[in-house]
């Protein structure tokens, strides 16, 4: 069983100096750090406090907005161990190669696995890779997929899990796994709309295709997107981020 050692840092957040045609100047790191947008949810804490609508984009920078136009940059396939019922991060992965576990009492009581802490675990070692303790507790696949904000003109990170996977899927990264297209090949609006079953309700990404871009404009993001450092292993797991399934 692999259990390989890890350092716990902040994500890196450095930016590219190239000038890219379609944004508004030139950025280094100094300029600002890569924010995440979440979708408010009725039981998101921006909810309760009112500080957000549920269907609503939240960014962690405080600003809230209905749509987004977006240009998609980068996308991470990670998964996600999270407990549900107790609002909790159990594991982690970047990759879907690496876990690296936060709940170790967890992994002992309902894994029958002793991990010491600051460990990583493969994941096809993890007793949780192929079946989930419960409704509540599962190991789901998902995006991290950072996306250039047409409108603000900033980059952003968007979390994908659950029901948000289907539209990201099918839309743009399953073309790209393939290697049929370019994260960068075309720019989306991204919208909320109000799904329904079995007596609950939740919001969901929808995203509408608005331009292909041509060979120029894809090799302009595509050097601004090189630029653009990935997320650490180390984010923070936010509740507000995971929908209901």
């Amino acid at each position: 069983m692999e259990q390989v050692a890890y350092d716990d840092q902040e994500p890196t957040r450095a930016l590219s100096t190239e000038i890219v045609e379609g944004t508004s100047g030139e950025y280094d790191s100094t300029d600002y750090s890569v924010p995440y947008v979440s979708l408010v949810q009725a039981n998101s804490d921006a909810s309760i406090q009112r500080t957000a609508q549920p269907g609503q984009f939240l960014s962690t920078d405080g600003e809230t907005f209905d749509s987004v136009n977006m240009i998609p940059l980068h996308i991470r396939f990670v998964r996600d161990f999270y407990d549900k019922q107790n609002r909790k991060a159990i594991c982690g992965s970047t990759d879907r190669v690496t876990g690296h576990p936060r709940d170790l009492l967890y992994f002992k009581t309902a894994g029958n696995l002793n991990v010491d802490e600051g460990i990583s675990l493969a994941c096809k070692d993890c007793p949780f890779y192929e079946w989930a303790p419960s409704a509540k507790a599962a190991c789901q696949k998902g995006y991290v997929v950072t996306c250039y904000d047409l409108d603000r003109n900033q980059p952003f990170m968007f979390r994908v899990r659950g029901t948000a996977v289907r539209p990201f899927k099918d839309r743009f990264v399953g073309a790209v796994a393939m290697g049929r297209a370019k994260p960068w090949a075309r720019s989306f609006e991204m919208t909320t709309k109000l799904t329904q079953s079995q007596g609950n309700s939740w919001y969901v990404p929808v995203l509408q295709p608005t331009k292909g871009l041509d060979k120029e404009e894809m090799a302009g993001w595509a050097a601004y997107a090189a630029g653009i450092v990935p997320p650490s292993h180390a984010e923070t797991v936010d509740a507000d981020d995971l929908p209901f399934e």
